[in-house]
C-alpha cells in the first residue's frame, strides 16, 4: 500500500513527461477501497484481505436511513436496524414496507461528519485526527490520482482520440503474445486538418531507454 517509489508527477497529473524519470509508473488501483499500489504483489495481497472483501460487499460502510433520519453502522447493523420496532413503525407511517427502505450514503449531522472516501461517520471532535490517518490519506491520494487521469484523458486542442487504452490486468499468457488496442486520432472540428501521431509510450517505460516496461 506504500507509495514509496511511485512517480509523484504521475500521481499528481496522471502523466509524467520526464523521459529520464526513474520512479515507478506502473500503478495498480483498487477502486472499491480507494488505494493505489506500486506492484502486482501488493495489489494481489490486498485482494486477499478481509477488509477488501468486506468493502467490496458493502459490509463496512455506514448507511443512512431516510425513514429514521439516522446513520446506521455497517451491513450487519442495517439488518438489525430494519427489524427494530421504531424503524418498522416509522416505515408503516410512511406507507413503506420496513425491509424495502433503501440504505443511502452516510450523512453528516450536527455532531459528526460523514467521510465520503472512507464511508464512515466520524465524531466532530475526532475529525482532524481522522484526516491524518493512513487509510484516509491513501484514499485522498487515490482520489487525486484518478481525477488527474480523467483530466489527462480529456480531448484537447480540437483533437479527439477515440477508443480505450485501458489494458486492465493482463494475464501472463496473453502478455507473452501481446495485446492490441486500436485508437483513432482525428480533428472533427476541421476535417481537412491533418493529424499525425508521432509517438506513443507506456507510462511504465519512462526512464527506461530501451522503451521496454520493467
Amino acid at each position: 500500500m506504500s507509495s514509496t517509489g511511485i512517480c509523484p508527477n504521475f500521481l499528481a497529473n496522471g502523466i509524467c513527461e520526464n523521459i529520464a524519470c526513474t520512479h515507478t509508473h506502473t500503478i495498480f488501483t483498487c477502486e472499491p477501497c480507494g488505494f493505489v499500489f506500486q506492484s502486482s504483489i501488493e495489489y494481489n495481497q490486498h485482494l486477499e484481505t478481509k477488509k477488501h472483501r468486506s468493502r467490496v460487499l458493502g459490509q463496512t460502510a455506514v448507511n443512512y436511513c431516510s425513514i429514521c433520519k439516522a446513520n446506521v453502522q455497517n451491513h450487519k447493523g442495517w439488518e438489525q436496524h430494519i427489524q427494530e420496532r421504531i424503524h418498522q413503525q416509522k416505515a408503516d407511517d410512511a406507507g413503506v414496507p420496513p425491509a424495502d427502505v433503501v440504505p443511502q450514503p452516510a450523512k453528516s449531522t450536527a455532531t459528526a461528519t460523514a467521510c465520503d472516501l472512507c464511508l464512515i461517520v466520524v465524531p466532530n471532535r475526532f475529525w482532524i485526527e481522522h484526516l491524518n490517518t493512513q487509510d484516509h490519506k491513501l484514499r485522498e491520494q487515490h482520489s487525486r490520482f484518478m481525477t488527474a487521469v480523467e483530466q489527462s484523458e480529456i480531448d484537447k486542442n480540437g483533437v479527439v482520440v477515440e477508443g480505450s487504452l485501458d489494458f486492465e490486468i493482463i494475464d501472463p499468457t496473453v502478455a507473452k503474445v501481446g495485446k492490441e488496442l486500436i485508437l483513432t486520432v482525428k480533428s472533427p472540428q476541421s476535417p481537412s486538418r491533418s493529424v499525425k501521431l508521432l509517438e506513443a509510450k507506456l507510462a511504465s517505460a519512462q526512464g527506461n531507454r530501451s522503451g521496454v516496461s520493467s
